[in-house]
């Protein structure tokens, strides 16, 4: 969080109140791709539903078998409607993918999604934060802007991290995670959410917010 300068500590201050889409985000904790969409959901202080896709194998992003319960569900997403990202329409599975019901749009790749979000989602904010906008905005040299990506997920580079899939039981009811993005405590909760596959709403709250 540190290398990222604490960005998603709180949402940006809006002239009005936050739009309330329905967005669906698979993505999964380790990914330094996912995290740059996680930080600006909080920056925008858009709730969305999070589906864990943890990986099964180092060898290939995209693999899975029927034990992973997003993944599957992810591709079958992407068989129904292409996703948009990079400029083109693809159908490859990669993440972070994420689906607009609000928009009804389908979106894959962390800068596509990052713009979408802005675009649709970012007209009444009062201004948008710098930090933001230099780590998520393009601003940075490509090689800075993939080390200190990836910097945060290379600290925690174990399998329990959000990085690997481990068995669990889905519980009865959905969970909510109360927290943001740079919040170490909410870290440290998504890691084991992610690892085992367990889908949670969360709520973005800022680190100075009363729960």
């Amino acid at each position: 969080s540190a290398a990222r300068g604490l960005l998603g500590r709180t949402p940006a201050p809006r002239r009005g109140p936050p739009p309330t889409p329905q967005l669906r985000l698979y993505e999964y904790e380790a990914s330094p791709w996912c995290r740059r969409v996680r930080e600006t959901l909080c920056v925008l202080g858009l709730d969305v539903l999070v589906l864990p896709c943890p990986r099964e194998t180092l060898r290939l992003e995209g693999a899975f078998s029927s034990s992973s319960r997003f993944r599957v569900e992810a591709a079958e997403r992407l068989a129904a409607s292409p996703a948009v990202g990079a400029g083109s329409v693809t159908s490859r599975l990669a993440f972070p993918l994420l689906v607009d019901e609000t928009a009804g749009k389908t979106i894959l790749g962390s800068a596509a999604n990052v713009s979408h979000l802005w675009n649709t989602y970012g007209q009444n904010v009062s201004e948008r934060p710098r930090l933001d906008a230099i780590f998520n905005g393009g601003r940075l040299p490509k090689l800075v802007d993939f080390a200190l990506l990836v910097l945060p997920s290379a600290c925690r580079p174990l399998p329990e991290h959000g990085l690997m899939l481990a068995p669990s039981r889905i519980p009865a009811q959905l969970l909510v995670l109360h927290g943001c993005e740079s919040e170490p405590g909410s870290r440290l909760v998504r890691e084991r959410l992610c690892t085992l596959g367990l889908p949670y709403f969360q709520r973005q709250r800022s680190v100075e917010a009363p729960l």
